[in-house]
């Protein structure tokens, strides 16, 4: 099962493995009228409809920028929003998705891939968006196993894994950290290679109180992230029926997203930059830099440490893209 999972993922990438890269060409964003870093630390954002927002650097995710890539197999995840070019891209081509090759199975991966195309960060970033803005129920009744008496003859490794689940998924922190130590013991946990370290982190952390806890306070955002993993860990088990409704739903809370043009900010840790980006078709865009100490740099230093950021998102795209197609030839071998 774990080898055709791979072999769906390779097929279907060979199809169309990415949207084509681009080089961030200027930094220039039709929705932000003005964007400055003050001395109070606070960054304030005027977007082009007057809207202003006023965000503290402190509470920003920070970016250690050394100037050289992370030597390793994952790829590099921002929590950046999807731009709404993004968006539009998708509406105007969600008819010409990309079809399977004869003979490859229909995974979530494959089916997803087929109408967001882009790598693994696409697919994680879509699909926790879908999770945190509830466009996506894992809980639906779609998802709800039916109940039965029927047993498998002989019992399947399968069947005794998942024959309590009440869902397709296993949706309790209990259900998941079995099914997460049983395929690491049996080294089959394939499907996790795309998930953000971070996200692992929180999921293995976070106990069945603890993740109660944040359903109570509505914390939506790491309860997205526990589950994209808990999705990912249940992939393969999950019908077509099952397969179908996650891919409508994440589409559409993707298509939706458009609704949404505040960009991300990052902190760029040594440049003391404050970087508004997020994540397009191509990959992570710049939409706009500005420096804590403006004032006190010349022209020739604000262009050298924009190139120096425009250069390093660049390198972390294509790095990905690399990352994502050598880890699946690895595991393979």
């Amino acid at each position: 099962m774990h080898l055709r999972f791979l072999l769906s993922w390779i097929l279907s990438i060979c199809a169309v493995i990415l949207f084509p890269l681009k080089a961030q060409q200027g930094i220039h964003d039709p929705y932000i009228k003005e964007m400055r870093w003050e001395k109070d630390s606070r960054i304030y954002l005027t977007l082009l409809n007057d809207s202003q927002y006023v965000l503290n650097s402190k509470d920003l995710p920070h970016v250690s920028f050394s100037g050289d890539l992370p030597q390793n197999e994952e790829s590099t995840y921002y929590p950046v929003r999807l731009s709404s070019e993004y968006a539009s891209f998708l509406s105007e081509n969600k008819d010409k998705k990309e079809p399977l090759q004869a003979g490859t199975n229909k995974t979530l991966w494959t089916e997803i891939h087929t109408v967001i195309g882009g790598g693994s960060i696409h697919f994680i970033h879509c699909l926790a968006y879908a999770l945190e803005t509830r466009q996506l129920d894992l809980r639906a009744p779609l998802m709800l196993r039916p109940k039965s008496d029927w047993k498998p003859n002989p019992i399947t490794q399968s069947y005794i894994q998942t024959h309590n689940w009440m869902f397709f998924l296993p949706l309790t922190q209990r259900e998941a950290h079995k099914e997460f130590r049983i395929r690491q013991k049996n080294g089959e946990l394939g499907e996790l290679i795309v998930v953000p370290p971070d996200f692992l982190k929180l999921f293995l952390q976070t106990s069945e109180f603890q993740y109660k806890r944040m359903v109570r306070k509505n914390d939506l955002h790491n309860i997205a992230r526990i589950d994209v993993v808990k999705v990912l860990l249940g992939s393969k088990y999950l019908g077509t029926a099952q397969i179908s409704f996650i891919k409508t739903q994440v589409l559409k809370a993707v298509l939706q997203s458009s609704t949404v043009n505040l960009p991300s900010v990052l902190v760029f840790d040594g440049y003391n930059a404050a970087v508004a980006m997020s994540l397009d078709e191509t990959g992570y865009k710049i939409r706009k830099i500005v420096f804590y100490n403006a004032a006190s740099l010349d022209i020739g230093e604000r262009e050298n440490r924009e190139q120096g950021i425009k250069s390093w998102i660049d390198k972390i795209n294509e790095q990905n893209r690399k990352n994502f197609q050598q880890t699946l030839k690895q595991r393979m071998k």
